[in-house]
Parts: C-alpha cells; structure tokens; sequence
C-alpha cells in the first residue's frame, strides 16, 4: 500500500530527482509497484495537491509533471485519469503557463 508518512516532514524535497523511490522520507512505496504504474502516477498527483494546498507551488509543479508523465505512458493520453492530472498542472500554472503565487 502506498501512503504518506506524516511523521516525516521536510522542506525540501531534494531535488524533486525522477523516481517516487527516491522520495522515501516522503512515501513508502510497496515494491509491486514499478515507477511507472498509475498509482504511482496517483501518488505524484496527490503529494502534489498536498504540496499546491500549503502553497509550495514550485515543489508541485514537478511533482505533477512526473505523474502526467507516468499516467500518459501507463494509461494513455485520453485517459480520465491523465486528464485530471493535466488540468491539475494547468490550474497550477495558470492561463499564460506561469506558476500562480497567491
């Protein structure tokens, strides 16, 4: 199962580097997953969110991009799932592609 460890906070999310495995003070990930599994993708989007919520728009952003990344590859461009992720990224960037900063 994939969860957030509470417990565990940081500011910084070290580089935003291309594995969710790489984010293990943040996730822990169960290893039947492989990194490009949709609820990978799922988990990306979620931190995301989570990330969009206190207002760590720059740490967001890369986070989306790797699940839309994931999800366009593991379930399609069309896919429900991808289209949510992607509109998640348009309402962080805003009309004109910038990240918004309330």
């Amino acid at each position: 199962m994939i969860g957030v460890r509470l417990e565990t906070h940081s500011n910084n999310l070290s580089g935003c580097k291309s594995s969710l495995f790489s984010l293990s003070p943040y996730m822990r990930v169960n290893s039947t997953y492989t990194e490009d599994h949709p609820s990978i993708a799922t988990s990306y989007n979620n931190l995301a969110l989570l990330y969009s919520d206190q207002g760590r728009y720059t740490e967001a952003e890369p986070l989306y991009q790797k699940a839309l990344e994931i999800a366009e590859f593991s379930l399609g461009v069309d896919h429900p799932t991808t289209g949510i992720i992607r509109e998640n990224l348009k309402f962080l960037r805003g009309d004109d592609g910038d990240i918004w900063v309330f």
